[in-house]
């Protein structure tokens, strides 16, 4: 199994890596990612989103819990993630709102996670920076990358997991 390893640096404790969106044909555009496997879903803020290709999904909510308590939140499709050089294709998102003074765009959550065992090794033992290898629990070399019009939102690879949306109307 191919595994994929990213250059990461601790922010707060907190892990970050540089991640590419794909915005149109030909570009993609990097975006700070924050890994949090308390997170059940992927969390995109409104501005990236907005800049990079993706496809809202209309008339299904979800309800989202945090530290900011509970909030209503819609659901988007990027049309391609890349970590570490892999193309994961489509990747099913939460659209949110970030504070203006955090570094990252997007919150990797478990839609993602579950699918690699991950592990981090330090420079040094100070270290705050260091690699994040991701094991696919699949065969990456069969990773066929879809259209975004191809992608269940409900039942793919990097789509919803074990949430039930709220339905509008």
């Amino acid at each position: 199994m191919n595994n994929i390893k990213v250059q990461f640096e601790l922010v707060s404790n907190v892990p970050e890596i540089l991640i590419e969106l794909k915005t149109n044909i030909y570009q993609y555009k990097r975006a700070f990612i924050l890994f949090d496997t308390g997170a059940s879903m992927t969390a995109t803020s409104m501005d990236l989103i907005m800049s990079v290709d993706h496809r809202m999904i209309v008339g299904d909510k979800t309800e989202v819990s945090g530290f900011g308590g509970k909030k209503s939140a819609d659901y988007a499709i990027l049309s391609d993630l890349v970590i570490g050089g892999v193309h994961l294709g489509p990747v099913a998102t939460l659209v949110a709102e970030f504070s203006d003074d955090t570094r990252y765009d997007v919150i990797l959550g478990m839609n993602i996670l579950k699918n690699f065992n991950l592990g981090m090794s330090y420079n040094s033992d100070a270290a705050k920076d260091g690699i994040i290898t991701l094991q696919p629990r699949f065969d990456i070399t069969e990773l066929n990358v879809i259209s975004i019009e191809g992608f269940d939102y409900k039942d793919s690879r990097f789509g919803i997991w074990n949430l039930q949306p709220e339905r509008r109307g």
